[in-house]
């Protein structure tokens, strides 16, 4: 192989390429000192490189916006006492959170009972005398009446702290984004024999 460049006629006032090494080949090639002088200047002196670090940062500017919504917690309809066995029923409430639970209001004022339970959203049935054995121990109902007047109403909310439990016993404090209230379902207890019915 020879000193001088194969396949290219030489140029007039070109020099032959004197070495034979790969720096010396580079140097050969057409635009090699405009290349270098450039990157003598960006790498190594940074001009210019202010000028892209400034076009870099105005191209990396994100704006994110986002809104939070409140869970929904719909308020359960067609809530009702269904007769033999005595039970309170109400349908599923579509669209609810996955976390919203189902809070059952029992009141039986003339013997000083209340309480609020969370039952999970798959859940849409109570029996009362389960609560009440709950509540009370299995003790019976002491009242000068007969007959004891038992209301209950159904709601929806988010439990704080979250429970996984089939029923709990919560107050009002421990309710987060409580719809309002369904409609009153009536019962009767009657004293001499533990009986429950609808009305």
């Amino acid at each position: 192989m020879c000193d001088k460049q194969l396949g290219a006629a030489p140029e007039a006032g070109t020099e032959p390429v004197k070495g034979s090494g790969w720096f010396a080949r580079l140097r050969a090639q057409p635009g090699f000192r405009a290349a270098a002088v450039a990157f003598v200047l960006t790498v190594i002196l940074g001009v210019g490189g202010p000028a892209a670090y400034a076009y870099w940062t105005q191209s990396t500017a994100v704006t994110v916006t986002g809104t939070t919504a409140p869970p929904v917690t719909p308020v359960p309809k067609g809530v009702k006492c269904q007769p033999s066995p005595v039970r309170i029923t109400w349908p599923a409430a579509a669209g609810a959170d996955p976390e919203v639970r189902y809070i059952v209001s029992l009141n039986a004022e003339a013997v000083g009972l209340s309480a609020v339970y969370a039952l999970p959203a798959g859940t849409t049935t109570i029996d009362p005398w389960t609560v009440y054995a709950a509540h009370t121990g299995g003790a019976a109902p002491r009242s000068m009446s007969t007959t004891i007047k038992v209301t209950a109403t159904v709601r929806s909310a988010i439990v704080q702290p979250y429970v996984s439990a089939s029923m709990v016993k919560v107050a009002d404090t421990d309710l987060r984004y409580v719809s309002a209230p369904s409609e009153t379902v009536k019962m009767n207890v009657a004293v001499s024999t533990l009986s429950l019915t609808c009305g």
